[in-house]
């Protein structure tokens, strides 16, 4: 397989997303995006989900997701 510039913002955007929908899923009902920022590792259970929890909505904050 060739890999590509292309190729790498493809596979980029796809586990981008897919940790944003992760995230998401954890959510609160009733909670809207700003609560959610507020307390982004909300529903996490590991050291390495309340780090990526924070990393996306780090990521969401300025605007990099």
């Amino acid at each position: 397989m060739r890999i590509t510039i292309e190729l790498q913002r493809t596979r980029h955007t796809a586990v981008m997303e897919s940790a944003r929908l992760w995230w998401e899923s954890l959510r609160p009902a009733g909670w809207d995006l700003q609560d959610h920022l507020h307390a982004p590792t909300i529903n996490t259970v590991t050291e390495a989900q309340k780090t990526l929890a924070q990393a996306v909505a780090g990521a969401i904050e300025v605007g990099a997701l």
